[in-house]
C-alpha cells in the first residue's frame, strides 16, 4: 500500500526487512502491479553493503536467469544522499506520471516532446508495443480526470518489459 502513494522508495543498509521490504517493490515494479517510481539504495561513505547487494544480484538472480538484464534498470546504487536526491530529481524531469487507459499506456509529461524525439522513442522502444506506435495525445476523456494540462504520449503496451519502460522514462528525461 505505501508503494502506491510514494514518488520514491529509499533503502539504506538493514536486515530481513528491509530485504523484504525492497525486494517487494522491486517485484511490484518489475511485474508491473505497482507504477513505477526511482528505487535509490543510499549507501554511507566507506559502505559496501549495497555492492555486496548487487554482486548477489549479478552473480545469482542475473546468471542463473532469474531475471532479466533489463531488471537492473529498476534500481539505482547511490553513493550519498546528495546523488540519491539528483536521481530522483532526473526521474521527473520531464515525465511526470502514467497510468493504464483500457489498454494504452499513458504517459503524462511535464514538457511535450518534439517530432524527432517521438522518432527517437518509436525506433528505440517499439519493443514495449503491442501494435502501432507510441504517439502524442490528449487527456483520454472521460477515463483520464487528473493534470489535464500535461502533454501527454500513450501506446499500445505489452504489459511486459518494465525494465526497458524505466529505460524509456530515463530517456525521455535526457532530452533537452
Amino acid at each position: 500500500m505505501f508503494l502506491s502513494h510514494s514518488d520514491a522508495v529509499a533503502a539504506f543498509p538493514g536486515g530481513v526487512g528491509t530485504q523484504d521490504e525492497l525486494f517487494e517493490v522491486l517485484t511490484l515494479i518489475q511485474t508491473g502491479k505497482a507504477n513505477i517510481v526511482p528505487v535509490v539504495l543510499i549507501e554511507g561513505d566507506g559502505g559496501t553493503y549495497w555492492k555486496a547487494w548487487n554482486d548477489y544480484i549479478h552473480h545469482n538472480l542475473l546468471a542463473n536467469g532469474w531475471i532479466s538484464l533489463e531488471d537492473l534498470h529498476l534500481f539505482y546504487i547511490a553513493p550519498s544522499i546528495a546523488s540519491a536526491s539528483e536521481h530522483i530529481q532526473q526521474f521527473y524531469k520531464r515525465y511526470h506520471s502514467s497510468r493504464y487507459v483500457k489498454d494504452l499506456l499513458v504517459i503524462r509529461l511535464n514538457k511535450e516532446l518534439n517530432k524527432d524525439q517521438m522518432k527517437e522513442l518509436n525506433q528505440e522502444f517499439g519493443s514495449l508495443v503491442q501494435s502501432g506506435e507510441i504517439y502524442e495525445t490528449e487527456a483520454l476523456l472521460p477515463d483520464e480526470t487528473d493534470h489535464l494540462d500535461l502533454s501527454r504520449i500513450a501506446f499500445e503496451h505489452n504489459r511486459k518489459h518494465f525494465g526497458i519502460l524505466r529505460t524509456l522514462i530515463d530517456r525521455l528525461n535526457s532530452f533537452d
